[in-house]
Order: structure tokens, then sequence, then C-alpha cells
């Protein structure tokens, strides 16, 4: 059977590798030492993502940040709050990047909002399997910590939580939330330094909870 129709199928796989190749555009800084992971590193994330499941609630504490909102209904359809510092750039009318301002750390912390089209018979874990494929054949290392089905809200959609090597700054991880909207798709990726992604969880899960589709 045919999921991905000519037209649908390479979008879905640009943008599996789009996210590497936007944060290739902004330079890490040099790493003075070479980020080890451990097995409780390891469980320790996954035990984070448990408590990822459900987004329609107001998620922990946040910086006293004024938020500014992000709507575009004609190409992107959706809108999402974040922090006035962040910088953003669309991206030919189908992807959203978000980004905090600089800091001294080894990698540029960064929130992704792509949408694309797909057949309306493509389901969630055909899109997450396809992201698999693509960012295993990507990265060398690619470690998955935890994959498992959502609603979000009330539609269909999958969390992926990962872990890979950047040469430069070590460890990353990335938490990719791939959402079914009828004959779109919308994926939500953030990606940080491991020991960042804690650090930035609870502003992430504030402008995660204020995505809505327009």
């Amino acid at each position: 059977m045919e999921y991905f129709s000519s037209r649908t199928e390479l979008p879905i796989i640009c943008f599996l590798l789009l996210l590497p190749i936007i944060i290739s555009i902004y330079p890490t800084r040099p790493v003075s030492s070479t980020i080890q992971s451990t097995a409780g590193q390891y469980l320790q994330l996954s035990s984070l993502s448990t408590k990822l499941s459900s987004y329609n609630n107001t998620a922990g504490s946040t910086p006293n940040n004024t938020f500014s909102t992000f709507q575009n209904s004609s190409a992107l359809g959706m809108t999402i709050k974040y922090p006035n510092n962040w910088k953003t750039a669309l991206a030919n009318n189908s992807a959203l990047v978000l980004m905090p301002p600089p800091d001294r750390d080894n990698f540029s912390e960064i929130l992704v909002v792509a949408m694309f089209g797909i057949n309306n018979n493509v389901n969630v874990n055909q899109l997450s399997d396809q992201a698999i494929k693509n960012y295993g054949a990507l990265y060398n290392d690619f470690y998955i910590l935890d994959l498992k089905p959502i609603s979000f809200q009330g539609k269909p959609a999958y969390l992926l939580l990962y872990v890979y090597t950047n040469p430069t700054a070590g460890k990353i991880v990335t938490m990719n939330i791939g959402i079914k909207a009828g004959n779109k798709a919308y994926i939500i990726s953030f990606s940080a330094e491991q020991q960042e992604y804690y650090t930035f969880m609870p502003i992430i899960k504030k402008m995660i909870n204020s995505f809505h589709l327009v």
C-alpha cells in the first residue's frame, strides 16, 4: 500500500533532515571536554520523557519572560507563544525556527515547528517509523531514549526522545512531537546539549502548551 504520495514523500524526508542542517548554520562554540554519557543519564532522560505525555495542562514554572505570539494562518496554519527575547525565522513558509539568546555553552539550542502535507491514510506510527529511519541513517550513534504514542490536544501524535553526538558539542538530546492533523503533519522539535535540556524544559513545555492550529 502506498502511504506517501510522490508529492509528499520528498517534503517529509527533507524535513527529517532539516533540523541538523538548521543547527549547522549556527556555529557551535569550542568545547573544552567531551561530554561523557552514562547509563544513569540515559535512564534519567527516559524517566523525564514519561512526564511529557500530556500537553493540555500548564507545565512547571518558567522564567519571568514576556511572551510574544507567532501566528501564521495562511501557510503554517498555527500559533505559538515564545519569549520575546528569542529570535524567530520563517523558512520557506513551512518551518518556524526559534532560538534563545546566545550563551556561552557549546551548542545553540533550537526549537523548530514544521508542517508538511501527507496522505490522509498515513498514521502516526508510519510518521515515527520514517523519522527513526532517517535519523538512524544520519547519525552513527542515534539512540532512542523513548518512543510512545500520545494525544496532542485531541489529535493523534507521537513523542520521540533521542540522543546523538555532535562532533563539537558532545551529546545532544532532541525531543520530537509529531502530530497528525488530517492531511498535514506537524513536527515540534527541540534540541539542546544534554545538561541544558533540563534547564530549558520548563520554558519549552510552556511554548509547546501554547501551540494551536488555526
